[in-house]
Order: structure tokens, then sequence, then C-alpha cells
């Protein structure tokens, strides 16, 4: 008898601090969803106007910077799929994904 260990008990109140920090976590990812959504519809709404030709009246410096894209992300595994040869025919047959990005200095 001497040789078993008492081992410590799991309780509710474990378990809750559990569900309440999924739930936080839940509730957050969502925010941070719509906040990121937000900033995308602002910038594109901005880099619009520039586009236009709207006047910049604040006091920061605007700019786009304009970048593209032509291989995928995941462009390791597609030419591990089909071959190096293939690949790059298809990547450079591709039309590159052009990208706005908002500067503000």
């Amino acid at each position: 008898m001497e040789n078993l260990k008492i081992k410590e008990c799991i309780t509710d109140i474990d378990l809750q601090q559990i569900i309440k920090l999924r739930e936080t976590k839940k509730i957050l990812q969502d925010q941070l969803k719509d906040m990121t959504d937000n900033l995308h519809h602002l910038e594109e709404s901005v880099i619009s106007k520039l586009k236009d030709g709207c006047i910049n009246l604040t006091t920061k410096q605007l700019t786009i910077k304009e970048s593209q894209r032509r291989f995928p992300s995941w462009k390791e595994h597609f030419i591990e799929k089909c071959g190096k040869q293939m690949a790059t025919v298809i990547i450079e047959n591709t039309e590159p994904k052009r990208y706005e990005t908002l500067t503000i200095k």
C-alpha cells in the first residue's frame, strides 16, 4: 500500500477554465477576422480614391505599392507532384497575380 501514489484530480474548475479560454479564443478570432476585413475594405477604398485622382488632405504621404506573384505559395508541392519541367512551363504561362498595398508615411 505504501507504493501507491495519490494522483491529482481533474475538477470542474479546470474544465471551466478550458471551456472559457476556448470561447474567448473563438470570440477573438471572429473579431480579428472582422477587423481584417474592415482594414482591407478601407485600404481598397483609399487606393481607389488615390487612383481616381482625389486630393490627399492629410499630413501623411500616401503611395500605392504594386507587386505581383506568378508562382503559387504551394510551388514546392506543385513541382513535386508534376515535375520541375512541367511545373515551370505552367507557372511561366500563368498570368501573374497583381497586388496593391497602401503605404502610409
